[in-house]
């Protein structure tokens, strides 16, 4: 679209003057980041380059290695034993840097392409760009991109304007230069050179607006950052005066999902969430379950105590609330020839999932997240995993077995969700567009 307001005009003719990628640049993307392969045979102990194009014969002693250096062009490279002849890699890379005042994040779309008897080849091709100044104002630069689509469908013919700031421009990258530049003010604010999330312009956008993750940043407390930056922002509203209170007593938080979890639980039962004792335990998972057990005494002897016009009442408020948000996921359902994964579609399903897997799916009130979605994985009947997609992101949360733990399917389920994704996008967009 045209540049509208008077940064987005600022932004755009700076854009054009942006000095391309310097050498060496290009060469830590060409060199560092594709997977460099050497097709081996493994009958006639001959080593392909599918990067220079050079063959050799290997000595039968390193014949067992999965690593080796290419004797002409010093590469090292990955043995690949299969038939397979050519390999195809696509990944997303940022640059950090400055210019003339702003912070910009270049992402490039990285091709890797070789095949066994010709060098390879590799393009690097840009298609977004965030630009964002002291204050935190935040202009996207695009490509084009193919309407209603989940993945990114770049049109790398078309050519870069003003875009809408939306999720699918923030895009998780598979590396970041490593030298990047950055604005005094973010170096102020506890930028230390270390992105712990990879979508790097929420870390840049929120440390530039947000003193509550500027704060994180500077006490320490990086798993419980990467947790609040790849996911979520539901938990940081209820949890922060107890995170402030972990900071003074110097505790780390290891486990930010099973932690912002106990700290409900603890609201819940009426507990001192800014007493060091019930929110710095040692153990974060048993300190978990004996609160995630009390809660549900309490809330048995809770229903017990109410009459039971109340308890048809309350279900009936939580299950409008829970349609409005999540009534065009209802009846989601996909799966293979061993699992199946379905939706929870009223907020009963959310309590007997929580009862028989022994974990606070319903109790931490999941059903009432607006931008979270519960899915149930099965196998002939019987319950594996609850696994929790953001809404925001298309990304697994998390899946979790009895008890909080992993089921052996654990890394299938996930695949599987991973892979059906767009199934969730589409009905996410279908209420857009009406």
């Amino acid at each position: 679209m045209n540049p509208k307001t008077k940064i987005q005009k600022a932004v755009y003719d700076l854009h054009a003057k942006l000095p391309p990628l310097t050498p060496a640049q290009v060469k830590w993307a060409v060199i560092t980041c594709p997977e460099h392969i050497a097709k081996r045979s493994s009958s006639k102990g001959v080593c392909h380059c599918l990067e220079c194009g050079n063959s050799w014969r290997e000595d039968k002693l390193l014949q067992r290695k999965k690593y080796i250096t290419c004797p002409t062009c010093g590469m090292k490279l990955k043995v690949d034993d299969s038939k397979k002849r050519s390999f195809c890699e696509e990944q997303y890379l940022c640059y950090a840097t400055t210019f003339k005042g702003w912070q910009v994040l270049r992402y490039f779309c990285l091709k890797h392409t070789s095949r066994q008897g010709s060098p390879s080849n590799t393009s690097l091709s840009e298609m977004v760009q965030h630009w964002l100044n002291e204050t935190g104002d935040l202009v996207t630069m695009s490509i084009p991109v193919m309407p209603y689509s989940w993945a990114q469908n770049w049109c790398f013919g078309g050519h870069m304007e003003v875009r809408r700031n939306d999720f699918k421009y923030e895009l998780m990258v598979s590396n970041i230069y490593p030298n990047s530049r950055v604005l005094p003010v973010l170096r102020r604010n506890g930028f230390s050179g270390k992105w712990f999330t990879n979508t790097p312009v929420r870390l840049i956008y929120r440390l530039l607006t947000d003193p509550r993750v500027e704060t994180i940043m500077k006490s320490g407390q990086h798993q419980l950052l990467s947790y609040i930056l790849n996911y979520t922002d539901y938990y940081l509203d209820k949890v922060w005066p107890s995170v402030r209170v972990c900071i003074r007593h110097n505790y780390t938080i290891n486990h930010p999902d099973l932690w912002c979890d106990l700290i409900i639980l603890l609201s819940s039962l009426g507990k001192d969430t800014r007493n060091p004792k019930y929110i710095c335990p040692e153990d974060v998972k048993s300190s978990h379950d004996k609160y995630l057990e009390a809660r549900r005494k309490a809330n048995d002897r809770e229903w017990i105590r109410r009459r039971e016009q109340d308890r048809i009442r309350r279900l009936a408020e939580e299950d409008k609330v829970f349609n409005e948000s999540k009534s065009k996921y209802t009846g989601l359902s996909f799966g293979n020839e061993r699992i199946q994964v379905q939706s929870l579609d009223s907020v009963k399903e959310y309590m007997l999932e929580g009862d028989a897997m022994h974990h606070c799916v319903y109790l931490s009130e999941y059903h009432l997240k607006p931008e979270s979605l519960v899915l149930s994985a099965r196998m002939d009947g019987k319950r594996l995993e609850t696994i929790e997609v953001s809404l925001r992101t298309m990304e697994v949360v998390q899946s979790r077995g009895e008890w909080n733990k992993s089921s052996e399917y654990h890394d299938e389920i996930v695949q599987l969700v991973n892979e059906n994704m767009h199934l969730i996008y589409e009905r996410s967009i279908s209420q857009q567009a009406i």
